[in-house]
């Protein structure tokens, strides 16, 4: 979808060019496009949380509440701890191919960080720190730290639904991610049949090929570290192509 998408964007800025609009013109065209503009794809997920509702979202684990402009989870002081959220509509569970992405913010400093991201193609949502574990699905994740020091790190993770995982990417320095606390950090995944594309801060970072899980919810998680801590979303958006 990303491909097609630069490919005719690149081909209409051509045409814009050649009858005569300055560059200045066709960057601010671009600027102001977003997909659901597109004849070609539609949001399934669009949340801001401005009304301050997160109604369609199931709690797992943790403390999650909503102030006017985002959804917060505050975690206590727990290594090991994970703590979820899933976009609870029915037509959810059989989300297939589609861009998923949110803004995600760490507010306090942690000696060692623990992991906050995105939870996509889950089969089984679920638990993951439960005495028996049920999630399973793709977990793509930054940590701003560790107890070695440095940062930003990230990794994408396959949770087997028995308390497990794999990891298709492990952990790995990332330069286009913010290790200051307090500042955004914008987390993408575009699926497509056994492709998937990450990026961070609409950059692209890498591309895997993994057919484990080809369907499933979405949602959202922050991981427990030394330090009581709050990991803010907003603007989370899942668009596909339309049928």
């Amino acid at each position: 979808m990303e491909q097609r998408l630069s490919l005719k964007i690149t081909l209409i800025l051509i045409l814009m060019m050649v009858i005569g609009l300055s560059v200045t013109s066709c960057f601010m065209f671009f600027m102001d496009w977003s997909p659901e503009e597109s004849e070609e794809y539609e949001y399934l997920i669009d949340e801001d949380f401005n009304d301050g509702i997160a109604d369609n979202w199931t709690i797992t684990d943790g403390t999650w509440a909503t102030s006017a402009v985002e959804y917060i989870l505050t975690t206590p002081a727990a290594f090991s701890f994970c703590y979820g959220s899933y976009y609870n509509e029915t037509a959810n569970n059989s989300f297939t191919d589609y861009t998923f992405e949110a803004n995600i913010t760490q507010i306090n400093t942690d000696t060692n960080e623990n992991k906050f991201g995105l939870f996509f193609r889950c089969t089984n949502p679920g638990s993951i720190i439960s005495a028996a574990p049920t999630h399973s699905g793709y977990m793509l994740y930054i940590r701003m730290t560790n107890s070695v020091g440095g940062g930003p790190f990230w990794g994408l993770q396959i949770w087997d639904g028995l308390g497990g995982f794999t990891s298709l990417m492990p952990e790995t320095f990332e330069p286009n991610l913010s290790d200051i606390h307090g500042t955004v950090n914008k987390v993408k995944v575009d699926v497509q049949g056994d492709k998937i594309d990450v990026y961070f801060n609409d950059v692209f970072i890498q591309t895997f090929y993994d057919s484990t899980y080809t369907y499933g919810s979405v949602g959202l998680f922050g991981w427990g570290g030394a330090t009581a801590n709050d990991f803010r979303f907003d603007d989370v958006r899942l668009w596909a192509v339309k049928e």
